[in-house]
C-alpha cells in the first residue's frame, strides 16, 4: 500500500478497527461489508476506495493480529511454550479470527493470498523460532488442527494446549531443548 496521508491513514485505520470489532462478535461469514462501514462512519463508497473486497479489508485486519511478541523463558522448551499458550489464548480471545483466516486461505485474490501467507509464515517461523525446519511443521500443522478442533468442531482450548505441549514433550529429550 503506497503511503497515505494522514487524515486518509486514520480512515484506514478506523475501518480496519472496525472490523475487527465486528469480527470479534461474530462469525466472518455475518459480517458485511455495509456494516464495517456504519461502525467505521464511512460511506460504504469510502470503504470501497481503500478495500475492494471484504477479503482484502479482513486480509488487514489479520495483519493487525498476533503482534508476535518475544515469549519469555530461560530455554528454548520454555519460550516454545509460552509462545504455544500465547497463540492458543489469542485464538481463544478471538475465535472469529482464526476461522477468517482460514477462510482466506483459499481466496483466489493474490494480494489476499500474499496477505495472507506472509502472515502465516511469519506466524509459524515466531512460534517455531527454536526447533528445526522439520518439528516446526509438524509443530504449526498440530496447532493448526487443535485450533480448528476447538473453533469449528466443539473441542476445548485446554484440550489444544494439552495436546501440542504433549508434542512439545516428545521434542524436548531428542533435540535438547532443556
Amino acid at each position: 500500500m503506497d503511503e497515505l496521508p494522514p487524515g486518509q491513514a486514520a480512515r484506514r485505520q478506523r475501518i480496519v478497527a472496525a472490523a475487527a470489532l465486528l469480527l470479534e462478535r461474530q462469525p466472518y461469514e455475518q459480517v458485511q461489508v455495509k456494516d464495517v462501514a456504519a461502525e467505521a462512519h464511512v460511506a460504504l463508497g469510502t470503504l470501497y476506495r481503500y478495500f475492494r473486497s471484504k477479503e482484502q479489508l479482513c486480509a488487514a485486519v489479520l495483519t493487525s493480529w498476533g503482534g508476535w511478541a518475544p515469549a519469555p523463558g530461560a530455554t528454548a522448551e520454555a519460550r516454545l511454550r509460552a509462545r504455544i499458550d500465547l497463540l492458543i489464548a489469542s485464538v481463544e480471545q478471538r475465535p472469529h479470527f482464526f476461522t477468517m483466516e482460514h477462510v482466506l486461505q483459499s481466496c483466489p485474490d493474490p494480494e489476499v493470498k500474499q496477505v495472507q501467507q506472509a502472515w502465516s509464515r511469519a506466524g509459524a517461523t515466531w512460534l517455531a523460532a527454536d526447533l528445526p525446519a522439520q518439528p516446526a511443521e509438524m509443530l504449526w500443522a498440530i496447532i493448526d488442527h487443535v485450533l480448528r478442533r476447538a473453533t469449528l468442531h466443539g473441542g476445548s482450548f485446554d484440550d489444544a494446549r494439552a495436546t501440542a505441549h504433549a508434542f512439545v514433550d516428545l521434542l524436548v529429550e531428542p533435540l535438547g531443548l532443556d
